[in-house]
């Protein structure tokens, strides 16, 4: 069987009555709160449903730059980190006619679209902002917008569910070159809080001392001489990250964490 239609090379008229251009961009924006990993989400009045951010890819205008305004625009920050992680792109994924009807709730025209709402990509990135710096407007007259606790997530719209299973796994197979704990940590962080975000997307217990000591022994962090208050708890020590060691890993591409801290 014969996988793609042949064409006149030379013809590019007809190329482009086959061709697919259809592609948005969607983030799964994580933070960290209260010990809780945290993901952003939106839901556009007259829906029903929350849904991951996502946005058009326009003419003139990459994948990359659409998903940095993206979150720039539900975050208010011009600074974060940010990595594309999966192309979904399984042909004919979507209902049509419930695609044609939230569409329309969105304020968009279906009509005359019909190679949009038959097939659509959808790339897929993961994002790490510090929850106290991001600044969002939780309603606006199009859409509202919110933090869910990683384990609450409800069902989404279109594949969202399965994008954010995705980007787990993903981070979960980088996670000793991904700056997780710098980028979701606050300035000045506490040794159980920097090993709960690990916990979290890796998905089992780590053991209190090994992972103290193997952190430590990156150079990455500094303790401080100064303790969280916590009560009547005992005050842990607080870090802070050495920017300049972190930076340099980063931009050399260096294994940042041990991939197993068991």
């Amino acid at each position: 069987m014969q996988h793609q239609k042949t064409v006149d090379n030379n013809n590019l008229s007809e190329l482009n009555n086959i061709l697919t251009v259809n592609l948005v961009v969607g983030n799964v924006i994580f933070a960290f709160h209260e010990e809780v990993i945290k993901i952003l989400l939106v839901k556009r009045k007259g829906t029903s449903k929350w849904m991951l951010p996502w946005a058009f890819v326009l003419l003139e205008e990459g994948a990359d730059e659409t998903a940095y305004k993206l979150v720039k625009e539900k975050t208010n920050l011009d600074e974060f980190h940010i990595s594309q992680f999966h192309l979904f792109g399984k042909y004919d994924r979507f209902d049509y006619e419930k695609h044609c009807k939230l569409l329309s709730l969105m304020g968009y025209d279906p009509k005359g679209s019909h190679s949009f709402l038959r097939y659509t990509a959808f790339m897929g990135y993961y994002v790490f902002v510090r929850y106290d710096d991001v600044a969002i407007n939780k309603e606006t007259e199009i859409e509202e917008i919110e933090w869910f606790d990683i384990h609450n997530v409800p069902d989404l719209y279109f594949e969202h569910n399965e994008v954010i299973e995705k980007s787990f796994l993903s981070i979960k197979q980088r996670i000793g070159y991904l700056p997780l704990a710098f980028a979701l940590l606050p300035e000045k962080f506490t040794m159980p809080e920097m090993r709960i975000i690990y916990e979290k997307f890796l998905g089992y217990e780590l053991d209190r001392r090994n992972f103290q000591r193997k952190i430590l022994s990156t150079g990455l962090i500094t303790k401080l001489e100064e303790k969280k208050k916590k009560g009547a708890h005992k005050s842990p020590y607080l870090y802070s990250f050495n920017t300049e060691r972190y930076m340099k890993a980063l931009e050399n591409d260096e294994q940042l964490m041990a991939w197993t801290f068991q």
